[in-house]
């Protein structure tokens, strides 16, 4: 789910994909630069960790195509939020 991120951080990235390669690459291409990565795999589950409080990342990397919500959605329900 949230490995390693911390609520408040302004190097704290969240990258949601679904597919496990690709999340897997780009985390640990970020950790590698000095962030704090929270892997997520659905836009519902970013959603959830947003509202909840569990995360608050500078940025977040999402996959447009996802299958629970498309990236499109998730940025709308961010701005929203």
């Amino acid at each position: 789910m949230t490995r390693g991120a911390r609520a408040g951080s302004p190097r704290v990235i969240a990258v949601a994909d679904d597919d496990p390669f690709i999340r897997c690459v780009l985390s640990d291409a970020l950790r590698g630069k000095g962030f704090i990565v929270a892997e997520m795999e659905s836009g519902r589950e970013v959603v959830r960790s947003l509202t909840s409080g569990a995360v608050r990342p500078s940025l977040v990397l999402a996959d447009l195509v996802m299958p629970d919500m498309d990236g499109r959605t998730l940025l709308r329900l961010i701005r929203m939020s």
